[in-house]
């Protein structure tokens, strides 16, 4: 079985839009994770000529981490409508070109705390194969859930910064989710949460969430609407959002 860690980096240094700037403040963030004592070999799939020149020159190869790069452009996908479709490849391409069973994706501002526990794999066989932090935002994304029970539930999403993975199978279906049923957003967690509706019949609540999909070793240190009780439960081996 191959299983493992992966990251992806594409974009541009730009600064006449919002979210094409988001590009510069990731280098910063490339260079605490070089720096990070705690890593576990991980991919870094690439677009972008630029940006594979970055990454090699951190010297992250010569630490023991493998560079891949997808395309010379710096996108695949358009990088304002579709900042985070990107992000949908880079995983896709992980599990059903690269040949990954098993992986978790990590965003460049998900950082390792402590060493890999040693039952990391086989306690995140124990929940779905697909899973995530839950994530709560001010405005409600989630639209099709208006009228559930949960007044809450059109707000909450799965995070995005760590992402695991179990089927192979999963990000393509998720990606037809981002094409057909929440209208092609820029944001990739509107398609992991009807993604995960979807597998059964609905957002439930946040207890079912919590048994089907949270992840156990990954924490928000902001954005999460998890009582403290449960992040203490949990072996909190990745934070997103340091700081």
């Amino acid at each position: 079985m191959k299983r493992g860690f992966i990251r992806g980096l594409w974009g541009v240094f730009d600064n006449t839009h919002r979210v094409l700037s988001r590009r510069f403040r990731l280098d910063a963030e490339i260079n605490t994770i070089v720096k990070c004592k705690f890593n576990q070999p991980f991919t870094t799939y690439v677009m972008g000529e630029e940006n594979n020149k970055i990454l090699v020159d951190t010297g992250l190869e010569k630490l023991g981490h493998t560079i891949t790069m997808l395309t010379k452009e710096p996108q695949m996908f358009d990088l304002i409508a579709h900042q985070y479709r990107n992000k949908m490849e880079v995983i896709r391409y992980a599990m059903e070109v690269d040949g990954f069973d098993e992986v978790v994706y990590l965003d460049w501002d998900c950082v390792p705390l402590k060493p890999l526990p040693d039952n990391f794999w086989e306690e995140q066989a124990k929940k779905e194969p697909f899973q995530a932090c839950l994530q709560r935002y001010k405005h409600p994304p989630c639209a099709w859930r208006r009228g559930c029970s949960d007044d809450e539930s059109t707000h909450k999403v799965p995070n995005g910064g760590y992402l695991y993975f179990r089927d192979k199978t999963y990000p393509s279906k998720a990606i037809k989710v981002w094409e057909d049923e929440v209208g092609k957003p820029m944001n990739d967690e509107l398609a992991w949460a009807k993604f995960t509706d979807n597998m059964f019949g609905g957002w439930k609540s946040d207890d079912f969430y919590f048994e089907k999909f949270e992840t156990m070793f990954c924490y928000l240190s902001r954005m999460s609407p998890l009582s403290q009780e449960r992040v203490h439960s949990k072996n909190l081996a990745f934070v997103h959002y340091p700081g």
